[in-house]
């Protein structure tokens, strides 16, 4: 079901997300813009491969639980491109 953020996203990003099962659908998107905001800081490019965060999910790739593994961003700020 599409939805009104869905407006804003690409068609890439709506073709890999529908090859998920919707209850991977929050993860996803989650996943997605902490991989953009981090490709942001070190590379100064957003860039997202959406069909490989798809794959990793089906793959059957899931947050641990550990606080570290999807950052705060506000926390991130302490990284820089050469890191």
């Amino acid at each position: 079901m599409a939805t009104a953020s869905d407006k804003k996203r690409s068609a890439k990003f709506l073709e890999a997300r529908g090859a998920l099962p919707s209850n991977l659908w929050d993860l996803y998107e989650q996943l997605v813009d902490e991989y953009s905001y981090f490709a942001l800081l070190r590379t100064g490019r957003s860039w997202v491969a959406y069909g490989v965060i798809a794959d990793l999910l089906l793959a059957g790739w899931r947050p641990t639980g550990d606080d570290k593994l999807l950052t705060n961003k506000g926390q991130a700020k302490r990284l820089s491109p050469s890191s």
